[in-house]
């Protein structure tokens, strides 16, 4: 993989910029030798390991980033990220995508975002307060950790309608103090099974969403022990479960709860 120095950039040659002078911002003394070419297709970067490492006030873009075993892109301390003209991170048996402590002017764009057979989640964003990220698609595949985490991290918008996670441990999507972007977030499916093992965790949680609609189209949520499968607090947006199977899932205090006072969803 690639580790960045402190407001390094990393410009591949797929960028969209008209010249790599205009990508970087650097200015070149005349008789400079041609810089490399861009508008050509984005390279990927494979790594068994992490395959990209983020620096603070790192840039990155004009590529596509493939690992296995590793995390896709993975920064702490990210301060003023520059992420965008990335078509796709993808990742087998670790995380796609883990980014925290971005400041407001953070921003990241990736078109489409996949992780199969990950035991620690898929997409972790963490105390990126002001931030604003957009995503295209994904597609998580899950048996441990939180499939998509969003927490204190500004502004996140999830485009188009054939996102799907399937989590056979640990929470499938969690949101908390994080803003769901104007165009709502619209999930294909969510499908959570956590089986007989015990130590059981809610399969959805939004808390303060902000008016952003959340909804998903498909999927079973069953299988849940002690805590509740879906647990929503504060979501001033409208949420939508259609064609969704909630089944088999008891809480701890099921028994004892007063009617009409619970805010959770058990089946």
């Amino acid at each position: 993989g690639i580790v960045l120095k402190n407001d390094q950039q990393l410009i591949g040659e797929g960028t969209s910029d008209s010249d790599l002078q205009g990508a970087t911002g650097v200015s070149v003394p005349p008789f400079t030798p041609l810089l490399p070419s861009i508008n050509g297709p984005k390279p990927t970067i494979s790594a068994t390991s992490v395959g990209v490492t983020l620096a603070t006030n790192s840039t990155v873009r004009g590529l596509n980033v493939s690992t296995s075993g590793g995390t896709g892109i993975s920064g702490t301390a990210v301060g003023a990220l520059h992420l965008n003209d990335v078509d796709s991170v993808s990742s087998s048996g670790a995380k796609a995508l883990d980014i925290s402590g971005g400041s407001a002017v953070m921003a990241v764009d990736i078109g489409s975002i996949t992780v199969t057979a990950s035991s620690v989640g898929g997409v972790s964003l963490t105390n990126n307060a002001g931030s604003t990220t957009t995503l295209g698609n994904v597609s998580l595949t899950t048996t441990g950790g939180t499939g998509f985490l969003a927490s204190s991290s500004g502004t996140v918008n999830l485009g188009g309608a054939a996102s799907t996670i399937a989590s056979t441990a640990g929470t499938s999507l969690e949101s908390v103090n994080t803003t769901i972007g104007g165009s709502g977030w619209t999930f294909a499916s969510i499908s959570n099974d956590q089986g007989t093992s015990g130590g059981d965790t809610p399969a959805i949680v939004l808390t303060n969403t902000g008016t952003g609609t959340f909804t998903v189209n498909g999927g079973t949520i069953e299988n849940i022990t002690d805590v509740d499968g879906i647990r929503l607090s504060n979501t001033d947006g409208l949420v939508t479960l259609a064609n969704v199977t909630v089944e088999d899932i008891a809480a701890s205090t099921d028994a004892t709860d007063p009617i009409r006072t619970r805010s959770f969803v058990d089946g």
